[in-house]
């Protein structure tokens, strides 16, 4: 069994406040578009227009993440917020949903993508790897707030909460994606088809979510399912209609695709 260690919520520093779960969230962001540029160049894609693309998958990722947040985790709030609040809806940071984040995120890309008409699929998988190494740092991030505590439990990779032992939801999905990094990094090194990547890891990270949601505590449910269940579902079905539809490509086409977006205009109006 696991120790609980508390890791205060905030220090301070004279005039300067650092918040750890805000810290882990940032970094996370930052190592995620880092490595997704590395990977578009050694990749061949343009990395001006992936810079471009991940600017658009950050806010609207984030700004989905607390909207879905509140539409289904906290709908009896929505009306006092809507009609006498109304300016709440743009702290993003008062609530999160990690699968908001990821509908947030793919809307950006859809929409930046069909503007542009970039290969998405090839840029989706960049995305992928920067995502699957960022995601190490914010469910540590959970994993040091203890902020997905799960149902009793004696297993061995508990946590000995203040109020017994208990399943930590954040340490076992940071746990997972050790793995999920460890299997991606090595498969992007093969010659793959555009889309694989990204398919692949929707296909892994789907069943892991929908099976740790059972063991939440004080999840708001809809027939039985958190909402994170539903949406591994739709996950899932993503993933493997990914799967089921890769092209056949040979190595290279991917470069030679880049050649065709290099010059579009990156403005973002």
């Amino acid at each position: 069994m696991i120790p609980y260690i508390e890791i205060p919520a905030r220090y301070s520093w004279g005039p300067f406040t650092i918040h750890p779960f805000g810290l882990l969230a940032v970094m996370a962001c930052i190592v995620g578009y880092a490595v997704g540029h590395w990977h578009s160049r050694q990749a061949g894609l343009d990395v001006r227009v992936f810079r471009r693309l991940t600017l658009w998958v950050l806010v609207w990722g984030f700004a989905l993440s607390y909207w879905v947040s509140l539409g289904l985790y906290y709908p009896e709030t929505l009306p006092g917020l809507l009609t006498q609040q109304p300016l709440r809806l743009l702290n993003l940071s008062a609530s999160m949903s990690s699968y908001g984040g990821f509908c947030g995120g793919a809307l950006g890309a859809l929409l930046y993508g069909k503007k542009h008409r970039l290969p998405l699929r090839a840029y989706g998988d960049a995305l992928t790897v920067g995502w699957t190494a960022g995601w190490f740092f914010g469910r540590l991030g959970c994993t040091l707030t203890h902020d997905h505590p799960g149902i009793p439990s004696h297993f061995v990779l508990a946590v000995h909460f203040p109020d017994g032992p208990r399943h930590d939801l954040g340490l076992y999905e940071w746990l997972y994606t050790i793995g999920l990094n460890i299997l991606v990094f090595t498969l992007r090194r093969t010659s793959l088809p555009d889309g694989a990547l990204l398919g692949l890891v929707s296909v892994c990270y789907a069943p892991m979510r929908f099976f740790l949601d059972f063991l939440r505590v004080g999840e708001r449910r809809y027939w039985g399912l958190t909402p994170g269940q539903y949406l591994s579902v739709v996950l899932l079905g993503f993933g493997l209609w990914m799967l089921l539809t890769l092209r056949s490509q040979r190595p290279g086409r991917t470069a030679r695709t880049s050649e065709r977006v290099e010059h579009i205009p990156l403005h973002t109006s």
